[in-house]
């Protein structure tokens, strides 16, 4: 069988046994062309550890995946974001253009979450993304102290983002 077919059978999410059972070979065997397979690009690999390890076998070489704004903001932010979409990005791309990819979105839960990338690493003093519009809502003053950053937002806007 050569590996064109293989890839075609293989195609999908497996398990290394789920694999030696549909390709006919044993987990050994199967695990030397998995390997194989990835180092040509064909075959992604997800877990490990204490959860299973999965193979994502396609026929079709799968590029790497550079960090997108979902993966910066939560390297960074307390506030983890389950992204819904999936932001790729080519070339430089780090905290600042996270940022600004953020704010375009609108998003006051992808805001809020991103005001970690704003705060400057070498002063103790707050810093403002919008100036003179400090919050006066009491919930926000406890993540101000702790991220050391002033939350741009008011009662009006909350609503008016729920509002839409």
């Amino acid at each position: 069988m050569d590996d064109d077919e293989r890839l075609r059978k293989l195609e999908g999410l497996h398990t290394a046994e789920t694999a030696a059972r549909v390709s006919g070979l044993t987990r050994q065997s199967t695990l030397n062309l998995l390997s194989r397979l990835k180092k040509e690009g064909y075959v992604t690999v997800s877990g490990g550890g204490k959860q299973p390890r999965l193979y994502k076998i396609t026929m079709r070489k799968q590029r790497p995946r550079s960090p997108g704004m979902f993966d910066i903001i939560n390297k960074y932010s307390p506030m983890k974001l389950a992204p819904w979409y999936d932001h790729q990005v080519h070339g430089k791309y780090g905290p600042e253009e996270a940022l600004v990819d953020a704010i375009q979105t609108q998003s006051f839960r992808v805001i809020l979450a991103s005001m970690r990338l704003y705060k400057a690493p070498y002063t103790a003093k707050k810093q403002f993304l919008i100036k003179n519009y400090q919050t006066k809502e009491p919930e926000f003053f406890p993540v101000e102290e702790k991220w050391k950053v002033a939350i741009p937002f008011r009662r009006g806007d909350l609503e008016r983002m729920i509002t839409g």
